[in-house]
């Protein structure tokens, strides 16, 4: 089986001032590559703006694509052995949040997946369930989130660490609503079995008191999440 490599995606955002303009950074694509001096293998990306998961070649091919996922707030996505693959799915905007954590196998079938942490309104109106994951999430069978020597997940879901949003009011952070970090930790079932808000544990932080007063002192929430997000957490590991 091939060895999968997960690399953060890069994003290059090329500017055209008008048509027929170049990109303002060139070339793009696979610009170096010297197989004498390269372990060989495979990259997978979780690229913004492309809802889906790739994998490609040492030479920047599509080697394979997993559509329907949403990369844009999720974080990582990982393949394991047998080739599946995990990653965030859905979105609400303006919330920087994914709605589901979905797991698929080599063909695109959906073998599990985990939303029904919290009930949110989406910006029609309704009202769902939604994991509201951001940026980060660990396998506790796959620490590194890559290949590494010793390491071998199961195929088959396992207990997973998630960073999510939870939106309420601490009056010992701030005196206007949170859009808070929260740790949980879920079962394969999907049970939650253990959760970590960050401000109910403000005080262990080791802010200095004019930090302190600085935090508190926020004027209100981001206007188009109606949340202040005063830690912004980006990661999350066992």
């Amino acid at each position: 089986m091939a060895r999968f490599t997960l690399l953060a995606a890069i994003l290059v955002v090329a500017e055209v001032g008008s048509a027929g303009a170049a990109p303002t950074v060139y070339p793009t694509g696979t610009t170096v590559y010297d197989p004498s001096a390269t372990w060989n293998g495979y990259t997978v990306l979780s690229p913004l703006g492309t809802q889906a998961v790739l994998v490609i070649d040492m030479n920047g091919s599509v080697v394979k694509r997993w559509d329907g996922y949403d990369n844009s707030a999720g974080g990582p996505a990982r393949v394991l052995p047998g080739g599946m693959v995990i990653a965030a799915t859905g979105a609400r905007a303006p919330h920087q949040e994914s709605l589901e954590i979905v797991q698929r196998d080599f063909a695109g079938n959906v073998v599990w997946q985990f939303g029904h942490n919290v009930q949110v309104q989406m910006p029609d109106g309704k009202t769902i369930w939604s994991v509201r994951q951001h940026h980060d999430w660990q396998r506790a069978d796959f620490p590194a989130g890559y290949y590494s020597p010793g390491a071998e997940p199961a195929a088959v879901a396992g207990r997973m660490l998630m960073l999510t949003h939870i939106s309420h009011t601490l009056p010992d952070v701030a005196d206007v609503p949170l859009e808070d970090d929260r740790l949980i930790e879920i079962t394969p079932d999907g049970k939650i079995a253990w959760e970590w808000t960050a401000g109910n544990h403000i005080g262990e932080m080791g802010f200095s008191a004019a930090a302190r007063a600085a935090i508190k002192a926020s004027p209100g929430p981001n206007a188009a999440r109606t949340g202040f997000d005063w830690l912004h957490l980006n990661a999350a590991t066992y």
